[in-house]
C-alpha cells in the first residue's frame, strides 16, 4: 500500500510525506504477522504428516494440496 499510494502532483510530494510514521509502522507489522502465519501453517502442515498422516507419499501431499 506504501508503494502505490497515489499521489498527483509533484510540489505536494515535496512539501510534506504523504505516507506518515503511523502508516510506515502498521505495514512494517502487518508484513511480520503475515511472515509469522505463513511460518504457522508450513509448520502445522509438516506436523499434520508427521504426526496424523504418518506417511508422506505422493498421493497423500497431492490430496493434501486440494483440501487446502
Amino acid at each position: 500500500m506504501v508503494a502505490i499510494h497515489p499521489d498527483s502532483s509533484e510540489t505536494k510530494r515535496d512539501e510534506k510525506n504523504s505516507v506518515g510514521k503511523n502508516e510506515h509502522f502498521i505495514g512494517f507489522i502487518s508484513t511480520i504477522a503475515a511472515s509469522a502465519g505463513y511460518a504457522l501453517l508450513l509448520s502445522l502442515t509438516q506436523f499434520s504428516f508427521d504426526k496424523i498422516l504418518k506417511k508422506e507419499t505422493f498421493s497423500v501431499v497431492f490430496e493434501m494440496q486440494i483440501y487446502t
